[in-house]
């Protein structure tokens, strides 16, 4: 299929919004915990600082919009690949009458991150599996898929990941990387978690998530036995190894109006260096990853995320990327249900 979208036009991924109940107070201070993030030990400090606030009222808007459900975590993301994982995407054929039964066999699994119903012909789940290696990825999905009888899917390993920074842009109502885009483009190889110099405990910590408040990392560095000045040193050096993705607040996009995403998975000549440039220059990214199928045919290795408050906004953001970028073969695949939320 070339520069089409796959199947009709998905209904929004509704949740219960509260979009009305936010005031430019909490669009600012969300986009400030989203784009700016202090890499400091009193980083809501910094963030009442660049508002003009008192940290008292920033850390308690931060908290209600916590329990609003509107930021799912505060934090960093640690990368999978720094612990030895390998991470494939999957692609399933299933028909809408299994849909619920495989919602309850992946809910409890964490190797699986991300299961959507999704808008394309052939295959309408897609998972996300994570495993100590390539062959290990095919003899758990095998099994998983084999146990539910599901025998026609792909396999897709993620080759290289060249960016993940999932922002959202509440202004413009649309995915947005923070600027300038390279700083943000991952490494090609992680460093093991093990030939860091720091404990598995400390890079665990970082990934579990922060608390709004004045010293959100104290009993991480009380339990680690980390000093104020080492951990400033550390952190900026880990997300430049790529060990860390994604720092600062992390939003329920539905919840606050990105109702609408899709995948744009393209084919060119060379998918490897079109991804790359995808990483430097499209902002409304949120992933770019070259992925091989290990399973399956699949003819279309280059891979990014777009996520909109509407249908027509992510076809529109689509082709212009497509010019941008002379993708003549691609597809634009929209979730339709999320089955992990």
């Amino acid at each position: 299929m070339e520069g089409m979208s796959a199947g009709p036009m998905p209904a929004p991924l509704v949740e219960e919004p509260p979009v009305s109940r936010l005031s430019d107070t909490d669009r600012d201070l969300l986009m400030e915990l989203q784009y700016h993030f202090p890499l400091t030990r009193y980083p809501f400090e910094g963030v009442a600082e660049a508002l003009g606030r008192r940290e008292e009222a920033v850390l308690a808007d931060t908290q209600r919009l916590l329990r609003w459900h509107v930021i799912k975590r505060i934090g960093f993301n640690v990368n999978f690949k720094t612990y030895g994982l390998e991470g494939a995407l999957v692609g399933v054929a299933c028909p809408s009458s299994r849909f619920a039964e495989l919602r309850d066999a992946f809910l409890p699994l964490d190797v699986i991150t991300h299961n959507y119903v999704r808008s394309h012909p052939r295959f309408q789940v897609w998972f996300t599996y994570k495993a100590s290696s390539p062959g290990q990825l095919l003899a758990e999905i095998a099994h998983l898929l084999g146990r539910l009888g599901l025998e026609d899917y792909v396999v897709l390993r993620s080759r290289r990941t060249y960016a993940v920074r999932v922002k959202f842009d509440l202004y413009q109502g649309i995915s947005r990387s923070p600027e300038p885009l390279s700083r943000y483009v991952l490494p090609e190889r992680v460093v093991a978690a093990r030939d860091l110099g720091i404990s598995e405990a400390f890079l665990e910590g970082l990934g579990e998530g922060l608390r709004a408040m004045h010293d959100p990392y104290r009993t991480l560095l009380e339990a680690t036995g980390m000093g104020s000045r080492e951990f400033e040193e550390w952190l900026p050096k880990l997300l430049d190894l790529g060990v860390l993705r994604n720092g600062g607040a992390t939003l329920r996009g539905p919840v606050l109006g990105f109702t609408h995403n899709a995948m744009m998975v393209f084919r060119t000549n060379d998918p490897a260096g079109t991804c790359r440039c995808l990483a430097e220059e499209c902002a409304e990214a949120t992933h770019v990853v070259l992925r091989e199928p290990l399973l399956g045919t699949w003819n279309h290795p280059g891979y990014i995320m777009l996520h909109a408050t509407s249908h027509d906004r992510v076809v529109e953001v689509s082709q212009r990327i497509s010019q941008q970028m002379d993708l003549r073969d691609y597809q634009l695949i929209f979730s339709l249900q999320n089955l992990k939320p």
